[in-house]
């Protein structure tokens, strides 16, 4: 059967010299030396930034990631260009997920992706990984180029939000909201209208959870919505709220809740066809930043 997403060994769609670098994993590389390299890689990026190496070390955890399936290019001692991979299943497969590729500005234009990708294909196959997946900016058409030439396809769109506008938001009597001490997954997943992308999934919480809440919305002790939000840095990386005449209303009361505790709410990776969530995000004044794509590819 023909694959859907096939692994294009990059090596042979070079045409130009290449700098001679050795690529190698990056379990044994500090993590101090990747992060000054993803600095000095996404100083020019579309939205430029800055990270420091405990953020990092958090959320490369949350990501599960492999330092021994991740890897790194070295031009002697100096890391050039990385890939950053998470491990785990996902949508049914064991999966690698690209959690963050960069390439000092001196060395690109030697087809580093495709480099990156020819080491650790082999390596992710062993250890049984099937399909790889990555998250890139729509917009950003160098970094989607050199993906779809390793054999990447965009899978779906997805949509990052920032609160915006301060909203005078209904307040209803008919909800109560509580704080819960563990997830209820069975029912969240009824009650979620699309499936979180990897930074925001079950297993990304249980390694965030010490810094996570949980705040479920009953109605007549039924279960109606939830939120999971990190009250330090307000991101939601789960939400939903069940599909009944007042589910606007209901959103509006867990959304409200949010916003008392934390002025600078946002959510990312929101399913573009999840059109309910998107209507909530309008009604309580979170407005879109940046689209994504997720893109997936077949091993």
């Amino acid at each position: 059967m023909a694959c859907k997403y096939p692994y294009i060994n990059r090596s042979t769609l070079l045409h130009h010299k290449t700098i001679d670098l050795e690529i190698r994993h990056l379990g044994n590389t500090a993590i101090e030396l990747i992060v000054e390299c993803f600095n000095t890689a996404f100083a020019d990026y579309i939205i430029p930034f800055h990270v420091e190496v405990e953020p990092m070390r958090r959320r490369w955890s949350s990501c599960r990631v492999d330092y021994n399936l991740s890897y790194g290019a070295f031009d002697g001692d100096q890391l050039v260009g990385f890939m950053i991979t998470g491990v785990d299943q996902w949508q049914g497969k064991k999966t690698g997920y690209n959690s963050g590729t960069g390439v000092i500005p001196a060395y690109r234009g030697q087809g580093m992706v495709g480099r990156l990708y020819d080491a650790a294909i082999p390596e992710f196959r062993k250890q049984g990984i099937s399909q790889c997946t990555l998250e890139v900016i729509v917009g950003n058409d160098r970094a989607i180029k050199s993906y779809r030439r390793v054999g990447f396809l965009k899978d779906r769109r997805l949509k990052c939000f920032a609160k915006k506008h301060d909203l005078d938001l209904p307040v209803s009597k008919d909800f109560a909201i509580r704080r819960a001490e563990a997830p209820d997954w069975s029912r969240y997943r009824e009650i979620m209208e699309f499936e979180a992308s990897w930074e925001s999934q079950a297993a990304a919480y249980e390694a965030l959870k010490a810094d996570c809440a949980i705040w479920e919305l009953f109605q007549n002790e039924d279960l109606v919505g939830f939120m999971i939000l990190k009250p330090g840095t307000g991101h939601v990386l789960q939400f939903g709220v069940a599909d009944r005449p007042n589910w606007k209303l209901a959103a509006q009361q867990i959304w409200r809740h949010a916003f008392g505790i934390h002025p600078g709410i946002r959510m990312n990776n929101v399913d573009s066809r999840a059109q309910k969530t998107l209507a909530i995000l309008e009604s309580v004044g979170m407005e879109p930043t940046v689209d994504q794509w997720e893109m997936k590819q077949m091993i």
